[in-house]
């Protein structure tokens, strides 16, 4: 919880892809991030981050002291404290939820963004490139450029969250925060931001971020690039061997340089690689956007944003659209049906999410009123959808003629059918069936 977990998710999920290895986990760091700790604000917070690690195809969850103690700077709060309760009544409802649902299907992530070769950018240190001090290694361009992510996140905040001291909108200030604050009044920043850029709206659906020298490049449709990167043979026969299978590229002029100094980039010294790959690179003019020219995205932001834009519409989820504070992902079955998870970010407020709903011969609007992670899933022929949004409740089948329930739960479902939604009670005791 020291980061954005869009960001966080898309590289550990990336890069976990990219050599092979079918599971990771995530750590719940709850403790020193931001402060207080004892309000509802932050155990919602808790919530939507195991939300998220779910939502990401995340398998193995670690919560930082197991609830059993939380250490917030100069105070304590033990299990039994309000502290550990709120957020202990976070965990089980977590617990009851993954109890309830399978998960099933294959994550759809179509786009990636390649990591170069020595990128020294993480979203969680200082603003030094691998912690080094001098003229060159302060955050850069290169580092800068990874605002564009803000296309695919556009709530996120593209850096570290750490030493935060969050005080209420209407109420300001608490006295025992503002006696801590006279403890350490340099190292925790005051913040009026709600948000805090923990958690964003993914308008396309959730990306990668994978390796410079990544082997499954032949998982995605589209791969970008936006900071450092240390170009190499190796590395462009790769790309030019993603576009024969028609794959596309996006990249600029910088990202073609071989140089590892600092101050030959950042002055405009760097040459491009010096090998007749990269005239063959060049060739490719359908499936690569090329921007010729000098200095990283970041220099030329509107114009690098907009074609990421642009790629964001044709290769990301084709279900969900008009997005407004909805974070989702989209799973994939084998009968081509789909599961989209999704939970409304806006933990500091009471307003809701919205997006619109795109079947196959007709729209409609979505609404999502609390912060609880809910369930839309989507007949094979795309026509049919069903929301679930009791956290006991899981689709275990949808196909185009009816929809399976399971669970235990007196609620209502939401059926999206030939243009017209029908709220549907129902009284699971095990599971029942929903015929369209």
């Amino acid at each position: 919880m020291y980061g954005n977990h869009d960001i966080m998710f898309s590289a550990i999920r990336g890069m976990s892809t990219s050599i092979g290895q079918d599971s990771f986990g995530s750590h719940a760091a709850l403790q020193w991030s931001t402060v207080p700790c004892d309000v509802e604000g932050h155990a919602k917070r808790y919530r939507l981050s195991l939300y998220s690690s779910y939502l990401n195809g995340v398998k193995h969850v670690n919560t930082e002291e197991g609830l059993f103690k939380i250490e917030n700077p100069i105070v304590g709060y033990d299990r039994f404290s309000y502290a550990c309760t709120i957020h202990r009544e976070e965990q089980k409802r977590f617990n009851k939820f993954v109890k309830c649902h399978s998960r099933s299907g294959k994550q759809v992530r179509k786009i990636a963004m390649m990591v170069g070769k020595y990128d020294g950018m993480d979203c969680f240190s200082t603003g030094r490139v691998y912690g080094q001090y001098g003229k060159y290694w302060a955050y850069n361009t290169p580092e800068y450029s990874w605002d564009l992510l803000k296309t695919f996140y556009p709530q996120a905040k593209v850096g570290q969250i750490y030493l935060f001291v969050q005080k209420d909108g209407e109420k300001g200030l608490r006295e025992q925060d503002k006696a801590f604050l006279k403890v350490a009044p340099e190292s925790y920043e005051v913040t009026d931001e709600k948000s805090l850029g923990f958690y964003s709206a993914t308008p396309y659906g959730v990306i990668d971020l994978i390796a410079f020298d990544a082997k499954n490049l032949s998982d995605y449709d589209f791969i970008f690039l936006t900071g450092w990167n240390t170009c190499s043979k190796e590395q462009l026969i790769s790309l030019c061997d993603f576009m024969d299978k028609g794959g596309k590229v996006m990249l600029c002029k910088a990202h073609l340089s071989d140089s590892v100094s600092r101050e030959e980039v950042l002055t405009g010294k760097a040459k491009t690689l010096n090998d007749k790959i990269v005239d063959k690179f060049l060739s490719y003019k359908d499936n690569l956007i090329y921007f010729d020219r000098d200095g990283f995205p970041k220099e030329f932001e509107e114009e690098y944003s907009l074609a990421l834009k642009q790629a964001g519409e044709q290769y990301g989820c084709k279900f969900i659209k008009d997005v407004d504070h909805l974070c989702f992902t989209e799973y994939e079955n084998q009968n081509g049906s789909r599961n989209i998870y999704a939970f409304n970010i806006r933990w500091w407020s009471n307003e809701g999410a919205s997006a619109t709903l795109n079947l196959k011969d007709n729209s409609y609007s979505l609404e999502f009123t609390d912060n609880d992670l809910k369930l839309l899933a989507i007949s094979p022929d795309g026509k049919k959808a069903v929301l679930v949004q009791d956290y006991a409740l899981d689709v275990s089948e949808i196909a185009d003629d009816k929809a399976v329930i399971k669970g235990f739960s007196n609620a209502t479902v939401k059926v999206f059918s030939n243009g017209i939604v029908e709220d549907m009670l129902l009284d699971v005791d095990g599971q029942c069936i929903i015929e369209f």
